[in-house]
């Protein structure tokens, strides 16, 4: 949910789209596991490896995605006679 919500406060500027999910799941995520796996001191370890999941997952393949359905999108609008609304 933070995520969520901080991605919404970065509407505007897409590029900065992805960092609010990367940092609350690096932050909260590892404490969720070391607690799952009963772990003692690898919170860093769980920390590193979050983030660089996310950071593949939501900073390349996301912004990836969203591009390509912009793409789409304004390609359906040129076609559909709609005007773009945003």
């Amino acid at each position: 949910m933070l995520g969520a919500l901080g991605t919404y406060a970065l509407r505007k500027n897409k590029w900065l789209a992805p960092i609010p999910p990367i940092v609350a799941n690096t932050i909260i995520v590892p404490f969720v596991l070391q607690y799952a796996y009963r772990f003692t001191d690898a919170w860093r370890y769980l920390a590193l490896t979050v983030f660089i999941g996310e950071f593949v997952m939501c900073g390349v393949l996301g912004m990836i995605l969203l591009f390509a359905i912009e793409k789409r999108n304004l390609f359906i609008q040129k076609f559909s006679g709609n005007k773009k609304t945003t």
